[in-house]
């Protein structure tokens, strides 16, 4: 354990934190959009598969915490090494120009990054908890009229769309980042990272964005 520790304080420790945490969500958030995706198939249906989720709360409940976990040791590791960079750059600029092209996409991974945090706690307030000020149409066990009825109001379902853009950017520069930790920096293998970031990003982003955007025009929930 104190071997664990020691390793999570170095730089890349903390990187690895974040590459592995990063990674566990994305095949999540694969799973989660696959399986919203049955909204196309209809109201029935996607009630079922709400049903059926939420009866495996002995399965549900330690995977939320788990997801949980996973966002937190991701935040933590990315302000840490925010932190960490923030000194070396102190140095640098002594030193010379620090590259630009790298501060403009860490920059956006940060406020990127901080507007996720923003949407998943929007997101569960709407469709999960079902605030009345969030979600007033929110009534519980009825999955496909939550999600519609939510989505249908076209600020909302802006706000879904603008966040899976972002999600899908975020993405993108964060399978980039797990190849350079694991140490697959070659050119070859850029590319791979580069292929595989925007493929992970178009599926995600892209299956999320097509249920959005069908409940705004009415073409889902209609």
């Amino acid at each position: 354990m104190h071997a664990v520790l020691t390793l999570y304080r170095t730089t890349i420790g903390k990187k690895v934190v974040m590459a592995v945490t990063g990674t566990i969500m994305a095949l999540w958030l694969v799973a989660h959009m696959a399986g919203n995706l049955q909204v196309f198939l209809g109201k029935e249906v996607f009630d079922h598969y709400a049903e059926f989720l939420q009866s495996q709360q002995e399965i549900i409940w330690p995977m939320r915490g788990f997801l949980l976990a996973c966002i937190g040791l991701h935040v933590w590791s990315v302000v840490s090494l925010a932190a960490t960079s923030r000194a070396a750059r102190k140095t640098s600029y002594q030193g010379g120009k620090v590259n630009g092209a790298s501060t403009l996409a860490s920059k956006t991974l940060k406020v990127g990054g901080v507007f996720l945090l923003f949407f998943i706690t929007w997101h569960l307030l709407d469709l999960t908890i079902g605030l009345p000020v969030v979600n007033p149409a929110f009534v519980r066990g009825h999955a496909y009229a939550n999600l519609t009825a939510s989505l249908a109001r076209p600020g909302v379902g802006a706000l879904y769309i603008v966040a899976n853009i972002v999600l899908g950017m975020h993405l993108y520069h964060g399978i980039y980042s797990v190849f350079q930790t694991l140490g697959i920096n070659q050119l070859g293998d850029r590319d791979t990272a580069r292929m595989a970031g925007t493929a992970l990003a178009l599926v995600i982003a892209g299956g999320n964005i097509l249920i959005a955007t069908s409940i705004v025009l009415g073409i889902v929930g209609a």
